[in-house]
């Protein structure tokens, strides 16, 4: 289920800051990671979407710090039979930049934890995905990898991208393991 939603439903923290939270209020992020596990979960996300130096407004070191302890708090919560995998989501548009290096460095440093499962979410293009699911491969190649989209009901994203594109591309993609909408 959605971390920073229900995070910030049942504790009212800004969701823009939710990834925040993960060191100043690990418990709570503790606690939501067990009742995902006590309703029936069987694979949790940490609590990274946003962790990245353009969405959080600050620098690597932040960010390093930010997913180090959403990895430890996942891996605390999750205990035997679940699975936990390194949560990222698309890092804000800028015009003219390659966030591919950024990708590249996040994904590092959740791999640098141990990480073996990787969440790319809620994206509304395929663009960025199909370098950084490379990456994951050529550093893991066992390494699990699950890419998911924004898609409005009438079957496109907020960048107009139609669901059966992303389809099409997601299933040519030897280093995407499974894809999907939320």
């Amino acid at each position: 289920g959605g971390m920073g939603t229900y995070y910030a439903q049942k504790f009212g923290f800004d969701p823009e800051c939710c990834e925040r939270a993960n060191l100043l209020y690990p418990a709570r992020v503790a606690a939501v990671h067990r009742e995902y596990i006590a309703a029936g979960a069987r694979a949790i996300k940490t609590n990274t979407f946003g962790a990245n130096t353009v969405g959080l407004e600050c620098d690597g070191a932040d960010v390093d710090e930010i997913i180090d302890a959403g990895w430890r708090i996942a891996c605390g919560a999750a205990g035997d039979g679940v699975s936990v995998f390194a949560d990222v989501g698309p890092i804000p548009h800028e015009e003219n930049v390659d966030h591919q290096p950024e990708y590249r460095a996040i994904v590092d440093r959740f791999l640098a934890l141990g990480a073996e499962n990787f969440l790319f979410e809620t994206f509304s293009s395929d663009e960025d995905l199909h370098g950084i699911a490379a990456y994951v491969k050529e550093k893991k190649p066992d390494a699990f990898v699950v890419c998911s989209f924004a898609v409005s009901p009438d079957g496109f994203t907020r960048e107009g991208l139609p669901l059966g594109r992303l389809r099409e591309a997601m299933e040519r993609d030897e280093n995407v393991d499974a894809w999907g909408l939320n």
